[in-house]
């Protein structure tokens, strides 16, 4: 018996632990904040069509995906540098034949191509797979302006930077830019970035209009533009 409280008393231990390396009050503010809901995207393969959770395309579990050093901000900015110099904007008509098609990381590593929501997929993985908490990168779709005041769908990642208390848009391919964390503005005060139709971390999916979603199918796409240094 007093081996096994033994053991007891080490596993309580790690837990405690682990508890207290993993607790932070604004994960909970911040994953509480908006509405949650289940979200899937329809894949289209050559079997058939399926029904995928978008969380599926968080792959953190891979080890083909790519890391970065640094501290979470100069991860969060490497990671980003990383998908410009690495993967080129290509529409999904080009690289799958087919209008819409989201790939998931080990595609997009394979090809070196995709569009806006290819290099956010992969750039969120890398992001946390180089050590930043899930609960601080999210992938986004909404409505982009071109600068002419013409809309179109859009997907990009936001990172929430923890010293300002805001979110900071991380885009790849348009509007893009890779000023320092500390340099961006709070995402809402970006101009040419308009409605927000949902996000999802890991573990959760955010929206205020489930129904909203499904503009992400059928889209005009929004094109590349070149980075601002």
């Amino acid at each position: 018996m007093a081996f096994l409280d033994f053991l007891k008393g080490i596993a309580r231990s790690i837990l405690k632990d682990e508890l207290n390396q993993t607790a932070n009050p604004k994960e909970d503010e911040l994953n509480n904040k908006y509405p949650k809901v289940d979200m899937n995207y329809l894949r289209h393969e050559t079997d058939g069509d399926y029904s995928v959770d978008v969380r599926n395309f968080y792959m953190i579990k891979d080890s083909n995906i790519p890391t970065v050093s640094g501290s979470d901000d100069e991860k969060a900015l490497n990671s980003l540098k990383w998908v410009i110099d690495n993967i080129k904007y290509t529409p999904d008509s080009t690289s799958y034949k087919q209008a819409e098609y989201w790939a998931y990381p080990y595609q997009t590593l394979k090809h070196k191509t995709g569009d806006c929501e290819d290099g956010s997929i992969l750039l969120a993985n890398i992001m946390i797979r180089s050590g930043i908490p899930y609960w601080k990168v999210r992938i986004t779709a909404g409505d982009v302006d071109d600068g002419k005041g013409n809309k179109g769908g859009h997907c990009f990642v936001v990172y929430y930077y923890e010293e300002g208390d805001y979110w900071v848009l991380l885009d790849w391919c348009y509007w893009n830019n890779t000023l320092k964390i500390s340099q961006r503005k709070n995402y809402k005060d970006e101009g040419y970035y308009k409605e927000i139709w949902f996000s999802f971390n890991e573990k959760y999916v955010f929206s205020t209009d489930e129904k909203s979603a499904s503009k992400i199918l059928g889209v005009k796409k929004c094109k590349t533009k070149k980075a601002k240094k």
